[in-house]
């Protein structure tokens, strides 16, 4: 689906990147709220520790992130954008390391040399096509 929407999104040059992010994901949270409430049950006691983790994450981490994917989209082209979601494991893992103390395994090491030869020979692709 990102292959897909990345492409998509590269073709909505009339639309705000704002707009895009914004609705990009208020559709995600209303098609995924009905398995939190089949999680959770539909109790709305939420206290505010857990709603202003909501609007942390989602609106200020997460929407910020993803408008900034978006004008790197209309900017960088969708493939050469599409390699930034490559990287994402591989720091998941550097941060898992650092602050959960998560061991490294040379399964991942291999697995990271793997994504990097990817990025890399797009970034190769792109610069021989230009």
């Amino acid at each position: 689906m990102y292959a897909f929407g990345t492409n998509y999104l590269s073709i909505l040059k009339n639309l705000e990147p704002t707009y895009i992010a914004t609705m990009t994901l208020l559709a995600g949270a209303v098609l995924t709220s009905p398995v939190m409430f089949i999680d959770t049950g539909y109790s709305f006691e939420w206290n505010s520790e857990v709603l202003m983790s909501l609007f942390l994450l989602g609106a200020m981490c997460t929407g910020l992130a993803y408008v900034c994917y978006v004008f790197l989209i209309r900017r960088a082209g969708p493939v050469e954008t599409s390699t930034t979601l490559l990287v994402v494991p591989i720091f998941g893992m550097i941060w898992a390391n650092i602050f959960l103390q998560e061991v490294i395994t040379i399964t991942m090491i291999i697995g990271c040399g793997l994504i990097s030869g990817g990025v890399f020979l797009t970034y190769l692709r792109v610069r021989l096509r230009n």
